[in-house]
This record gives structure tokens, sequence and C-alpha cells, in this order.
């Protein structure tokens, strides 16, 4: 397991959830990678010595999953319902961090595992692989992906050099594309008030343009061999 040194940037711990590049971010944004992680360094260490597992779990909780919960609760509010989160009970979270960790290891997911055995769920439903964002990297991150017709609409809140700076292979670039193509067309739909039929207006026109250029791009490669 890795030392206890939270205070070093480099500590394994702040790769954990950890999307982007720092590289690019620090050279680009003047974005500098100590202080965004200050809060959390400071709440790691007023954890005493608890385990490494228990922290991990907790910056989870606390981190990633809070901030799904408030984006959740607001869609939520925003159309009159209340939204409740049942893994916060306090009697829940109890039960969960007295439970050894050798017993939560057993297998990945082990207690949910169990408590659906004992609760009949078929087999290959436990079992069931998690499903992801499935697509190829190289389909929507490099220039001319399934994404291109995006840019240009992202291009009027984010410079277009910084986004084709972005097209790579590398995922810590390419997801920092993903996240300024969305910064992009959400900034123009919530902060400046463009009206959606606008930009679905300027997607039309970009993927119209994008058509012809494939058809010219396989017409040039079919009298070419």
């Amino acid at each position: 397991m890795p030392g206890r040194d939270y205070g070093d940037p480099e500590h394994e711990l702040w790769e954990l959830g950890s999307y982007g590049s720092a590289q690019w971010s620090s050279s680009d944004s003047a974005a500098r990678r100590k202080p965004s992680f200050v809060r959390v360094w400071t709440w790691s260490n007023q954890l005493g010595d608890r385990s490494i597992y228990d922290i991990i779990s907790l910056l989870g909780l606390m981190g990633e999953a809070s901030v799904t919960q408030m984006i959740w609760s607001k869609l939520g509010e925003a159309a009159g319902r209340f939204i409740d989160y049942p893994f916060l009970d306090p009697e829940l979270l109890g039960f969960a961090y007295s439970t050894s960790w050798e017993a939560k290891l057993r297998e990945p997911k082990a207690l949910v595992r169990g408590a659906l055995r004992q609760l009949d769920v078929p087999e290959f439903i436990i079992q069931r692989p998690k499903s992801s964002f499935g697509i190829n990297i190289h389909g929507w991150a490099l220039k001319g992906g399934i994404f291109e017709p995006l840019v240009p609409l992202a291009a009027k809140v984010v410079p277009e050099r910084d986004l084709r700076s972005l097209h790579s292979d590398d995922w810590p670039k390419a997801s920092i594309f993903w996240a300024l193509i969305n910064y992009g067309i959400w900034k123009r739909l919530c902060v400046n008030g463009e009206p959606l039929e606008s930009l679905e207006e300027e997607l039309k026109h970009e993927m119209s343009g994008s058509e012809v250029m494939h058809m010219a791009e396989a017409e040039a490669a079919c009298l070419n061999s």
C-alpha cells in the first residue's frame, strides 16, 4: 500500500477519480495542481489513522458521489421532485464501515452481491459486467470523429485551437476534449441563453458539411484505387 504522505501532489491517492491531463491544464490554462486538492488533502489528514481503504472509500463518497447527487437533486428539484439516496442512511453507513475489509473485498462488491443472493436474484444478473461508454476513443477524440460537428458550436466559447490541441488517442487529453465540448454547449444554452433551436440549426449545417466532405473523400479514395 502507498505511504501516508498525502501532501505530495504525486501521491497515488490523488490519481483516483482524476480525469484529464494535469500537464495540459498546467501549461494551457495556468492551472496549478497543488491548490486543486488542498481541501481534500486537508480533509483526508483529519481521518487520522483510518485504513487507506476507508480513506479511498470516503473520498469517493464525499467527492464524485456527492457531486453526482447534487446534479441529480437539482434535476429533481426542477421537476418538483425530491430525490432520496438510501445508501446515505446513517445505520447503513455504520454497518458498512464496521464490516472488515477482508469480508468486503472477498470478491468485487461482496456485500452487495451477498445480499442479492439472499434475495434469490439470479446469478447472471449478480455477475453481469458493468457497462460503460463503449465507443472507441479513436471514434470521437480524433479530428474527423463523430464529435467533429460539435467543435464549431463549442468553439464560440472555447478557442478552437484549444479544442484542436486536445485531439488525441491519449485518454487524459481526450477527456478534456469531451469536457470542453460539453462546457461550450452548456454555456451557450444555460448561461448565454441562446435558444436550443439556434444551436440545432448550426449543428444541422455542420453535419451536412461533414457529410459532403466525407462523400468527397470517399469518391477520391475510389478514384485513387
